[in-house]
Order: C-alpha cells, then sequence, then structure tokens
C-alpha cells in the first residue's frame, strides 16, 4: 500500500500538493479516464457553460475553513475552549480516530484547544496529513507552544513537514534519529519570534544541487517522489556531511554581503528573504546558513551568539562561521569575542518613570555591535552577570561599545521602552539614569506604588492642636495625601514647602494634607531642626517621634529598600475610599510635575 493513500480521506487536496501521490498504478487506467473524459466534455458543455454563467466567481472562503466544515466559520464567536480540545475531537470522529493510540493524543488535543480560533488550521492540516507523516506531525504539535499555535498556518505547516522529511530520507544520515530531526532539521524558526514562512520547498529546490554524495545516486527523483521509500530506491547512497556543510557555506561566503541591519526589536527574516536579498546582519547570514542546511536534511541548529551555526556531526556540534568557510569546526576567536580586553565594567542603572524610582522587574538588555547589527548578549553564559541592589540594577560586562535597553510594560499592556548606546571602560563605573517616560495612568499598581498598603491602619493619633485624626476614615469624604518627614532631614526640608503650595492651590479635586512628622524627640529642640516659613501653607501635622504611624503604614525604621538613604520625604495619595493612587519617596524637586499627573488620576475616579 502507498505510504501516502490513506483511510481517513480520499480525496485532500493539501496532502496531494504537498504529499504527492504515486502515479505508477494510475497510468493504466489514465487512458480509459482520458477517453471516457473526451466524451464527458462533449455532453456536458452547455450544463458547463449554463454553471459558469450561474456562478461566476469561486469560492471564496479561506481553504482552511472549507477543509474544517466543524469548526466555526469566520466572523462567527470564538467557541469556548473547552469546545477546541477533547471535545471537539469527540464531536468529530476523524480527528479522535487521528488521534487514537498515539503518544501524544493528550498533547495534540490540548494543542487544538490552546489554539483557539486557529484551531481549524490545525485540524486542517491534521486531515491533509498522510498517515506515513502522521507520527512527525503530532509529535510537532504536542511539542508547539502557544505562539505557534496562534500564529499556526496550515500549508506552511504541511510544506515544512513534507519537505523535511523529503530531505531525511534523500541525506540518509545514520545519526539523524527522530530526537535529532525534531530538534534541528524539522522546525522552521531559529528565535523564539520567528513568525511562520513556508521557506523550506524553495530553499530545498534552489541549493539541492550542492549536496555531496558518498556515491553517485542511482536515478532521479521522480515527480511523484514518495520520501518513505527513498531508503529503498538507493540503499548506498548517503550524503556527504562534511563536503555539503562546506559547499553550502561557501555559497554564502560568495555570494552573500554583510549590512548594516538597524533592528532593536524584531526577528530576523526567514532563510529565503536573505536568499533572495542576498544580504543582511550577522544573525540574518546565520538563519540563511542554517535554513540551507535544514532544508538539506542536515541538522543545524543557531548558536546563543546568533552570529555563527552548529552542525551535529559524528556525536558532536561543529561551528559552521557564515562568510568564513575556511573556519569549520574552529572555536570561537579570542579576539572576536573581545572578552580578554581588559578587567570588566560595570554598569549601575538606576531606573525611574517622571522622577519616580521604578523598582519592580523591568526586561533589561545588554547588545554589542557585532558584523553590522546590534546582537543581544544576555543569553551568553559567564559574558554578563547581573547583580540586584537596593540601589538599584547593576551589570557587571567586559569593556566595550554596548546598547543597553530597558522596557516596562503598561497597565494596557503597551511596551515602553528606553535605548541608550554607551561605552564601558576596563574595571570603570558608570551610573545611568534612565527614565522611561510613561504616563502616570499607564504605570501599574506596582510601579506607582513604593510600597503595598492592604488597608489604613486603625489610629486616631492627635495633632498639635488636640485634634484627633482617625486615619481609618481618612479618605472617607474625598482624596486625601499623607506626608511624612523629618525637620531633620535635608529633602524634607526642601519639598515641605513644594508639597504644602500644590495642595493649597490645587482646588479640583480638593485633597486633604495630613503630614505626619518623624523627627526624633531628641532631635526637635535642635536649632538645626528646620521649622516652616512664616509664609508656608499651613496643614494639620501628627508628631510621629517613636514612629508608631510610620510603622503602621509600613515605613522601615531606617531607610526603605530601593532608595540611597533615607525613605523620607515619603508621600501617599489615597483616592476617595483610601485606595493608594501614588507612593513615591525620596528627594524630587519635580515633585509638582509628579503631583500634576497623579491629581488628574483622580479626577477620572
Amino acid at each position: 500500500m502507498n505510504p501516502n493513500e490513506d483511510s481517513h480521506s480520499a480525496v485532500n487536496p493539501l496532502r496531494d500538493r504537498f504529499f504527492p501521490p504515486d502515479p505508477a498504478p494510475r497510468r493504466a487506467a489514465s487512458r480509459v479516464r482520458c477517453a471516457a473524459l473526451a466524451v464527458a466534455v462533449v455532453c456536458t458543455a452547455g450544463a458547463l457553460g449554463t454553471a459558469l454563467r450561474v456562478r461566476a466567481e469561486p469560492e471564496r472562503r479561506p481553504l482552511a475553513q472549507r477543509l474544517a466544515a466543524p469548526f466555526p466559520p469566520a466572523g462567527a464567536p470564538d467557541p469556548a475552549p473547552s469546545a477546541l480540545g477533547p471535545g471537539a475531537c469527540a464531536a468529530e470522529p476523524a480527528l479522535a480516530e487521528l488521534l487514537k493510540g498515539s503518544p501524544y493524543e493528550k498533547a495534540v488535543a490540548h494543542a487544538l484547544e490552546a489554539a483557539a480560533g486557529n484551531g481549524a488550521a490545525v485540524a486542517a492540516a491534521l486531515r491533509a496529513c498522510p498517515r506515513a507523516a502522521l507520527p512527525d506531525f503530532l509529535r510537532s504539535l504536542a511539542g508547539a507552544d502557544r505562539l505557534d499555535l496562534l500564529a499556526f498556518e496550515t500549508e506552511a505547516a504541511l510544506e515544512h513537514l513534507a519537505w523535511a522529511r523529503r530531505a531525511r530520507a534523500e541525506a540518509a544520515l545514520p545519526e539523524v534519529d527522530d530526537d535529532l530531526f525534531h530538534e534541528a532539521v524539522l522546525p522552521a524558526r531559529f528565535t523564539p519570534y520567528d513568525f511562520p514562512e513556508p521557506w523550506r520547498r524553495e530553499v530545498y529546490e534552489r541549493f539541492a544541487p550542492l549536496r555531496a554524495w558518498n556515491r553517485p545516486a542511482s536515478a532521479a527523483v521522480p515527480a511523484g517522489w514518495d520520501p518513505a521509500a527513498a531508503a529503498d530506491s538507493d540503499p548506498a547512497r548517503t550524503l556527504d556531511l562534511p563536503a555539503t556543510v562546506q559547499r553550502v557555506n561557501r555559497w554564502v561566503a560568495e555570494n552573500c554581503r554583510a549590512t548594516v541591519v538597524k533592528r532593536y526589536f524584531e526577528a530576523p527574516p526567514s532563510p529565503r528573504a536573505v536568499l533572495r536579498a542576498r544580504a543582511g546582519s550577522a544573525t540574518d547570514l546565520a538563519v540563511a546558513l542554517a535554513g540551507i542546511l535544514r532544508a538539506l536534511g542536515v541538522p543545524a541548529r543557531l548558536h546563543p551568539e546568533l552570529r555563527w551555526v552548529e552542525v551535529r556531526q559524528h556525536g558532536r556540534w561543529v561551528q559552521v562561521y557564515p562568510l568564513d568557510p575556511l573556519r569549520i569546526g574552529e572555536a570561537p576567536a579570542a579576539a572576536d569575542d573581545r572578552t580578554a580586553a581588559g578587567a570588566p565594567g560595570t554598569v549601575r542603572l538606576r531606573l525611574q518613570n517622571r522622577g519616580i524610582p521604578v523598582r519592580s522587574p523591568v526586561s533589561v538588555a545588554l547588545s554589542r555591535w557585532q558584523a553590522g547589527a546590534w546582537e543581544p548578549l544576555n543569553d551568553r553564559p559567564g559574558l554578563l552577570r547581573f547583580e540586584e541592589s537596593p540601589e538599584g540594577l547593576s551589570i557587571v560586562a567586559p569593556p566595550g561599545d554596548y546598547l543597553l535597553t530597558a522596557g516596562l510594560r503598561g497597565a494596557s499592556g503597551d511596551a515602553h521602552l528606553f535605548a541608550r548606546q554607551i561605552t564601558l571602560g576596563p574595571a570603570a563605573t558608570l551610573v545611568l539614569f534612565a527614565d522611561l517616560d510613561v504616563p502616570l495612568g499607564e504605570l501599574a499598581d506596582r510601579v506607582r506604588l513604593a510600597r503595598a498598603l492592604p488597608e489604613l491602619p486603625d489610629l486616631a493619633p492627635l495633632d498639635a492642636a488636640g485634634t484627633p485624626h482617625p486615619l481609618r476614615r481618612l479618605a472617607e469624604s474625598g482624596p486625601a495625601c499623607v506626608f511624612f518627614f523629618s525637620r531633620l532631614d535635608e529633602p524634607s526640608r526642601r519639598m515641605r514647602p513644594l508639597v504644602a503650595e500644590f495642595f493649597a492651590a490645587n482646588r479640583l479635586p480638593p485633597v486633604a494634607l495630613l503630614g505626619v512628622d518623624l523627627t526624633p524627640a531628641a532631635g526637635a529642640a535642635d536649632p538645626g531642626a528646620g521649622a516652616p516659613d512664616a509664609g508656608d501653607p499651613a496643614f494639620p501635622v501628627l508628631s510621629d517621634p517613636e514612629r508608631r504611624i510610620a510603622a503602621a503604614f509600613g515605613l522601615p525604621a531606617g531607610g526603605a529598600p530601593g532608595l540611597p538613604g533615607a525613605a523620607l520625604p515619603s508621600i501617599l495619595l489615597l483616592a476617595r475610599g483610601g485606595r493608594p493612587v501614588l507612593w513615591v519617596e525620596g528627594y524630587d524637586m519635580n515633585v509638582k510635575a509628579v503631583l500634576v499627573e497623579a491629581v488628574g488620576l483622580l479626577e477620572r475616579e
């Protein structure tokens, strides 16, 4: 039985396109069909013309939709997730039959569920896949991540599967077992964010003549070539892997050129796009080289540095360098790495957003200019060292020129990025203040709030006039602000009039300002202890020399994590009802601008 003839579907255009059937059994019947066709054409010409006039346009539904009738059509609301998992297989016996008995049955059922609205494309590929190729396809689906499934394209997946299996059967490399095939031959992606593009067939057809064989091929590959029968056609022929790799690498070196590509946050193009342009960055050319090798059945992968390719040969990974065909199997030169140019330096990154220190986790990357492009270094083991301290994040790196990028995702999901080119000298320390400049309303609570406040403390301290201030009801009637300061603290003395002036002038919405003076009792009578000027706006102040109120709000007894020196002054802005809107600490002469934005959030409450 021909492995491409399947019982689960008699006619499938996709299967016939990517896995062509063997034409030999059909040649005998072709003459009879031709004679019958001639009679049929004469008899049905009139009816055909009428049908063409009635239906002048072909069916325009997507192919995946026509092949996946049980799944919702375009425009229909997305079904419940459970309807695309095991439920879909139960509702459609054909899919259940395909998965029955497979070790990947549950994983593929969950993949259909994870594909959500794209489940129709996955189901269409399952129906079109022949029995012989089904185990490979099920295994690839079982290992696919959610991004792969959401971006799954039926024709692209079938093309990669068919031509990867063909190349593997033709190469007949003994060490390419199923595990290595799925690791370094079948995958169509080279970085986590590559878009699924059908590049394999074009690359195979273009570079198949570069292959070298251990013995001449016995015959040319026919048009209806069956991948499963390749070993039977010439069992002694195997791919000469070293010679093939050298030929491919020489072609890339002689026909492609390295260019300057400013691509900071994009995935590299597909091998087909690079080879059509015959130009690209070091990473682009490495992708092209790895793509050619995979298309020819050679297990290949990109090195984590993305500047060269590794090929599996005799049980080990061998380095192959684009644009340098003579360096095969050599370790990277120290001069290329530039890691021994001197003692490492340190970049101390101080992240802030419009004056607000950012201490929440953010994405920080360091890249180095390599062969015309900025190449990320975070994944290179042993090259960079990230150290977190109360003052911020420090990056220890070899001296050189770098691009530092930092990103923060806002409350709406939008990414806000900071990028700066820096030069780090040997044993040098570079302090870099990175302002992300994100609107306050876009910041998540963990960024806008210096510390968590589950609830307001149940205290009612007295001010100097003997008036109680129940803190639990502080923002009961409207927004309120608690200003922690110390008269012995220079930043507090400088910022106190700014905060008082702002809230005295602010009218919409009115915000009640309450001060908490943390000046110790022993220092209150110190002549150096600052007192408010006569012209400063007055506001109620609670004396807290023993820091009981501060402790109830969660302020530390000494400094605050993430800030140099003491936490004072500390400004806590509460919306009506007591929900924290802003909590900033430390010296900031731009505090009025920060408060303007924060009060703007209160107006939208």
